[in-house]
């Protein structure tokens, strides 16, 4: 795995800055608030609806149901057992496996409510990176005005979580820099 070392800092008014460092740690999922002092859900709250893993069923079941079901005709074993509409299709996967149903309807819903069908897109569209922040976050006071946060994230930083947060709290002046392990050069994100 390769991890983006990010450094937050933010600065401004102590009522702003205290307003902000309160909702750091607030968290939906109450025991990782006690643990974490930064939660980017906790700025950006994802969908419950959403917790749900990406599967080899769900994904087929999807493309059964609602995607192109003739792609999966290709298979082998659908051609040894002569499956060539989508209702023979529909009736061998509820035969074998109904969560490739279940599924199936849980992404369409979950699509046409949110445009993610699970966590995993979702995530990287308004965080920028796969997980939340761990534990290992560090957060320092070093001024009345100014708070700093170093943690890690997996490849890259946060940036579409950075500017939903900079829009959130205009008054304070929030600038994150990130280095990848990969690239020796600092990245300025502002």
């Amino acid at each position: 795995m390769i991890w983006c070392h990010n450094l937050l800092r933010v600065r401004g008014a102590a009522p702003a800055l205290d307003e902000f460092i309160t909702r750091a740690k607030s968290s939906p999922q109450p025991p990782l608030a006690a643990q974490r002092p930064l939660l980017l859900a906790a700025f950006v709250p994802r969908p419950s609806l959403l917790d749900l893993h990406e599967t080899s069923i769900g994904r087929d079941g999807y493309t059964a149901w609602f995607g192109d079901w003739r792609s999966l005709l290709t298979e082998p074993r659908l051609r040894s057992l002569k499956v060539c509409t989508q209702e023979a299709l529909w009736r061998y996967l509820d035969w074998i496996n109904p969560e490739y149903r279940r599924l199936a309807h849980r992404y369409a819903e979950n699509e046409a409510s949110f445009g993610h069908r699970t966590w995993l897109t979702w995530n990287y569209c308004h965080f920028g990176v796969k997980w939340d922040l761990d534990e290992k976050t560090s957060v320092r006071r070093i001024a009345p005005s100014e708070v700093i946060y170093c943690f890690k994230t997996l490849e890259c930083a946060p940036s579409p979580w950075l500017r939903t947060v900079q829009e959130l709290f205009p008054d304070l002046l929030i600038s994150m820099q990130a280095q990848a392990a990969h690239a020796p050069v600092r990245l300025r994100v502002v």
